[in-house]
Order: C-alpha cells, then structure tokens, then sequence
C-alpha cells in the first residue's frame, strides 16, 4: 500500500491539473504535447516515493512536467523526417 505523503502528492497533482495543463499548453506551444507530458508526469508520479522535505510540492510537480517534456524534444530532435530517410535509401542503392 502507498503512504499517505505519496497519496497526497496524487491528489495534489490531480488538483492542480488543469492550471498545469493551462501552463503547459502555453509554454510548449502545443495542446497534444502537453496533455503527453502531463500523462507521463501522472505515471511517473504514482510510482514515485515521496521526496523528503518538499517546501513546494506544486512547483516541484510543474518542474518535473517540464523536464519531462525537454527529454521528449530532445528525443524528438534526434528522429529523422521522412525526406530524410528517403534522401538516406536513395544514397545507399
């Protein structure tokens, strides 16, 4: 069974997260990829332990979403378009 810290950190994530989501959308540019983030942010939440001493559990979640989403542009930024593999198929025959 999950603590009560863990619990609330559930709760807290699940208040606030429209005012995320409203933040999100904003600051990424992008509805889909800030409902993505927030998901994940979720997930990644339910199987968290609770950090020690947490003076503000909200911005910490607010952070985490964000750094969530840098990992995904970065992962993003290193897939290749379709020209790209088309102009890499036609170079190797």
């Amino acid at each position: 069974m999950k603590n009560t810290g863990h619990s609330a950190m559930v709760s807290l994530f699940l208040a606030s997260y429209e005012d995320f989501k409203v933040r999100l959308r904003k600051r990424l540019g992008s509805e889909d990829l800030a409902n993505d983030v927030l998901h994940e942010t979720y997930l990644r939440v339910d199987r968290m332990d609770v950090p020690p001493n947490l003076q503000q559990p909200n911005a910490y979640l607010y952070r985490m979403a964000l750094n969530i989403a840098a990992d995904r542009r970065q992962a993003d930024a290193r897939l290749l378009t379709g020209s790209e593999v088309e102009e890499l198929l036609q170079s190797a025959d």
